[in-house]
């Protein structure tokens, strides 16, 4: 079979795209013949677009968001799922990081933990970054006046919801204390789709997982891995408390 090439990930500092990152190293650890090229994007700094993507990336993607992947052949691919299900199906040749064959590859299960990561969990983090952005954003000496109404918001609707989808993951996830969560000793595309919401949610202090063991477990064992670490070296930069 021909090799399919060299994509070309679009790849922006703190944002969702460091999953496709850590995607990549692990399969470039896996299969040392595979590679990709890396454009580096920086969120700016001051100004009214303090936080944002850089015009720049709307060259390359229709939205101007990251992470952008140009396949070999020239295709764009935007969405993070569509992104890791290319990457997998394309360069993992030996089925690694596709799941369990005890389970058959259980591709629906796959399909639902990945689904939950973009459809379940992000309205419910997105809640949280609006309503805390906007509190933030209030000069501090009218600072309580948003805390009225976002307060009692977080309290009795987006924190229980957040709950509910934690305990549901806690159960989801691998028993074994290498496991992830496709029940295998490596990563799969579930766990490259989850990290994200989840590094938003710790490092924001949303959700305290001491709460949940098995998920803080898992937490751990994804950042332990070397292809987390080579990621994060490739990178530039990856703080989700700043914004």
């Amino acid at each position: 079979m021909a090799s399919p090439g060299k994509p070309t990930l679009h790849h922006l500092n703190n944002s969702q795209s460091q999953r496709i990152l850590w995607l990549l190293e692990e399969l470039r650890l896996a299969y040392p013949t595979f590679s990709y090229d890396l454009k580096h994007y920086h969120r700016s700094t001051s100004g009214a677009n303090r936080g944002r993507a850089p015009p720049e990336l709307k060259d390359v993607s229709p939205l101007g968001k990251s992470p952008c992947l140009i396949t070999a052949s020239g295709r764009t691919l935007t969405e993070s799922n569509t992104i890791a299900s290319y990457l997998i199906r394309t360069y993992d040749t030996e089925w690694r990081f596709l799941g369990d064959e005890r389970r058959g590859l259980d591709w629906i299960r796959d399909d639902t933990l990945c689904n939950f990561a973009a459809a379940t969990m992000g309205p419910t983090l997105m809640m949280y970054l609006i309503l805390s952005l906007l509190t933030g954003a209030t000069p501090w000496v009218l600072r309580a006046l948003p805390g009225m109404f976002t307060w009692p918001i977080i309290r009795f609707f987006v924190r229980p919801e957040m709950q509910a989808q934690l305990r549901y993951l806690e159960e989801a996830v691998g028993e074994g204390e290498n496991e992830f969560f496709m029940g295998t000793e490596r990563p799969g595309r579930a766990d490259f789709m989850l990290s994200f919401p989840f590094d938003l949610m710790v490092a924001q202090g949303w959700e305290d997982l001491g709460q949940y063991p098995r998920l803080r477990a898992w937490r751990e064992r994804c950042q332990a891995r070397e292809g987390w670490k080579r990621g994060l070296s490739e990178g530039n930069g990856y703080d989700m408390s700043k914004f």
